[in-house]
């Protein structure tokens, strides 16, 4: 009887550290997405922050 509510807890804490390993891996590679879904303005903002900044364009040249 105790077996099977040790396995349930068991179960449920492994399955919310493989979540909470997947956000934070998720998180940590490349540009986090916004909360709210996509706009259109979303794929000129991750575009623009793959360049370099005005800043040091101006520099290098």
């Amino acid at each position: 009887e105790d077996h099977t509510l040790l396995f349930a807890a068991t179960f449920i804490s492994l399955l919310l550290l493989l979540v909470a390993a997947y956000l934070y891996f998720k998180k940590k590679g490349g540009v986090e997405p916004p909360p709210n879904p996509p706009t259109p303005g979303y794929n000129t903002f991750s575009s623009m922050s793959e360049q370099p900044l005005p800043g040091e364009v101006k520099g290098g040249q």
